[in-house]
Formats: structure tokens, sequence, C-alpha cells
């Protein structure tokens, strides 16, 4: 196992598969072509679609740059969502007003 994967992630709590994907040259590739999230332009996304897993409970929450893009399309109002530890992207995201976005909404 290596000691450190991508973007400084801890080896420690890898499982197999992470290993798998990190080794799989195809995979990586792909990945190269990503748009890092702070160069993301909310005016060129129709919708924001956060995906859960277990990391997200600490990439998403207090993220500025991520509350900033959901910000952004729920006051251009698209659709703003998330499923499992994804909605932990809505935890500091303000409408306008300085109300959260999640007020008068059902979070499961």
């Amino acid at each position: 196992m290596s000691e450190v994967g991508l973007c400084g992630n801890d080896a420690r709590f890898y499982a197999e598969n992470a290993e798998r994907f990190l080794a799989d040259e195809t995979a990586q590739l792909a990945l190269a072509g990503t748009v890092p999230l702070a160069e993301a332009n909310a005016a060129e996304f129709s919708a924001i679609y956060c995906v859960g897993g277990v990391a997200t409970a600490w990439d998403f929450p207090s993220n500025p740059t991520l509350t900033a893009l959901v910000e952004k399309l729920h006051e251009a109002g698209r659709p703003v969502a998330g499923v499992c530890h994804g909605v932990l992207a809505l935890t500091d995201a303000r409408d306008s007003a300085g109300s959260p976005i999640v007020q008068g909404r059902e979070v499961t």
C-alpha cells in the first residue's frame, strides 16, 4: 500500500478498491482532466448533485469553495441536491437573505 495517495489523502484508510483505482491508468487519465472546484464556474452548471461517502463528512462541511458554488446555483434557481453524506455540502449554504437553503425543507 502506498504511504500517501493523491491530494495528500491518508492511505491508511484506503480500501482495496481505492488502491486498484489509484493504480488504474485509464481512471487516473480521466481524473486528470477534472476541473478543480475552485475553478468551477456556476454559470456553466445546470445543477449540482453532491454524492456521499465517508470522506465527504470531512470534505464538504465548512468548505467555502463548495458552499459558494452551491449558493450561486441555488440563487440561480438551479437544482441543488445531495445523496447520503453528500447533503453535508448544504450545511453552510445560505440564500440571499442569509437563511439556510435547507430551512423549511426535509433533509434526511
